[in-house]
């Protein structure tokens, strides 16, 4: 994306998160004020705290408000697997908590961040800081390459809808740096509705209560020095600049969806095909 692209998108999303910010608003204040007065009953205990995030321990650092749904403090992160999983804290969490996660509501203070500008409502997922401390130990490749992502952190995002957890650290940075690379306000808008979509039926998937995400179509991603991403229907074919120093070649695949990247941007726009990835239709 081009110097005039990207101002032009960064314009156009920041107006559309401040949009969607006051559409939200009062409808937010009382939802996060019924929430944490229930919550309070149930902790007997301050419904809310803040928790320090980022995209990595350097970069794109906020503090967010959250609401509280586990009873005790969050289980050790000791291994990759513990960034994804932690079925252990179902049995810390009531039912009204419960749901407040398989929503997504329990994510709703973080608009105020959205009208500070340190977040996006569409964006890539900022993680604590004991999940950033074990993805550096564990995967320094994986960490570092996050460094290189320029999107600010989002409510939701494409990892956050498509993601697969049992994949772990390698679905997590191809998703980020795919949406990195290509994000559009059709990709965000398709994202926001579709996030809007997991809010009301309660699809919303996390390190507690994970759901399984199917799609029919999806895209093919080999891996070796490079990353080769293919989309079925010619749509687009990306040869990456290199990623991971990995020996073995191996299959990856990523459920997307098979038109979700059907705009003018990724198929037509000259500067794009200039960019420093070699793109192809």
């Amino acid at each position: 994306m081009g110097p005039k692209l990207r101002d032009l998108y960064s314009f156009s999303k920041r107006i559309i998160d401040l949009l969607l910010f006051f559409i939200l608003l009062i409808p937010a204040v009382i939802l996060i004020a019924s929430f944490g007065i229930i919550l309070a009953f149930q902790f007997k205990s301050s419904p809310f705290f803040i928790q320090e995030r980022g995209l990595t321990l350097t970069k794109h650092r906020l503090k967010i408000l959250k609401l509280r749904t586990i009873k005790k403090d969050f289980s050790k992160v000791t291994s990759e697997n513990d960034i994804f999983f932690k079925p252990s804290l179902q049995n810390e969490i009531p039912k009204f908590a419960a749901w407040l996660r398989k929503t997504g509501l329990d994510e709703l203070p973080q608009i105020f961040n959205v009208l500070t500008g340190k977040m996006s409502f569409i964006g890539p997922r900022p993680l604590m800081d004991q999940d950033l401390k074990v993805m550096k130990k564990e995967n320094p490749i994986i960490y570092y390459k996050r460094e290189s992502i320029n999107s600010k952190p989002g409510i939701s995002g494409l990892w956050q809808i498509y993601g697969n957890r049992d994949e772990g650290l390698i679905n997590l940075i191809a998703l980020d740096l795919i949406y990195d690379t290509y994000k559009t306000i059709n990709i965000d808008l398709q994202l926001i509705f579709k996030t809007a979509f997991f809010v009301v039926t309660s699809k919303n998937s996390d390190a507690v209560f994970t759901i399984k995400k199917k799609d029919k179509r999806f895209v093919d991603i080999s891996i070796s020095e490079d990353i080769e991403l293919k989309i079925d229907s010619g749509l687009i074919r990306l040869l990456a600049l290199p990623l991971l120093n990995i020996n073995n070649s191996f299959s990856y695949s990523l459920n997307l969806p098979e038109n979700f990247w059907i705009t003018d941007y990724t198929i037509n726009n000259n500067e794009l095909k200039n960019h420093e990835h070699r793109i192809s239709a």
